[in-house]
């Protein structure tokens, strides 16, 4: 889910690493299950052109030259505001129980047996990252201005 929404998602040039031979790092904080199960499936992958490589980080203050940091299971809230000041060009997704409460730009929600998600518009344009009209229609939630 993570790596297919990335083909959603435009980046702004000086932080999507389109440079050949350059590196698209995806951050993970949280379950080192999650990470494994990340690293061993996307590794070969790339994000427009560059190769997907995955590092794990113990907090937000390690997102340095990340261009999407995945936040696995609901943590504390200061640590989803931390992330929400992420530098511009950072992807922030998050599994918490709503999109306010994450503090990310997506948060993936579990519906059904199936997993959803739920776009902050707002915080994307705060990031300077731009959403495909194609992945915001497929979203159970778009928030405008980042409130419910």
């Amino acid at each position: 889910m993570i790596y297919n929404l990335t083909k959603f998602i435009e980046w702004p040039p000086s932080t999507s690493g389109a440079a050949a031979g350059s590196r698209f790092e995806m951050c993970l904080l949280g379950d080192n299950e999650v990470f494994e199960l990340l690293r061993h499936t996307l590794r070969g992958k790339e994000v427009r052109g560059s190769t997907v490589e995955i590092r794990e980080i113990a907090d937000p203050t390690e997102a340095a030259g990340c261009q999407l940091v995945f936040i696995t299971q609901a943590r504390d809230r200061s640590l989803f505001e931390a992330l929400a000041a992420a530098p511009g060009g950072v992807l922030t997704i998050a599994e918490a129980p709503d999109l306010h409460e994450s503090g990310a730009i997506i948060n993936l929600v579990l519906e059904q047996a199936r997993v959803g998600f739920e776009i902050d518009i707002e915080r994307a344009n705060r990031a300077n990252l731009k959403i495909s009209s194609n992945l915001l229609r497929l979203a159970r939630f778009v928030s405008p201005k980042g409130e419910r």
